[in-house]
């Protein structure tokens, strides 16, 4: 060991609290394109469906579905505006 000025340079036995692993989700059913394309962008997406109210119950749970399934995806860092 160096000493510096009648210090010792102590190496710490813990380096502190190990941090968790963040539990693992399981993967998407679906890809993030397909989930904007079909929930959200196409002529005839499922938003602008419920937002007239044209919709099937069965589409409703489809976009619900989609909607669910865009929390197993990170968001991309970067400006946003």
């Amino acid at each position: 060991m160096r000493t510096v000025a009648g210090w010792r340079k102590v190496k710490p036995a813990d380096a502190g609290p190990v941090k968790p692993e963040p539990a693992s989700k399981p993967a998407s059913k679906y890809t993030m394109k397909e989930i904007m394309t079909k929930g959200f962008k196409a002529d005839d997406n499922l938003n602008d469906l419920i937002l007239d109210g044209n919709v099937t119950a069965e589409q409703k749970a489809k976009f619900v579905d989609y909607v669910e399934n865009l929390a197993f995806f990170k968001p991309r860092k970067g400006g946003g505006l």
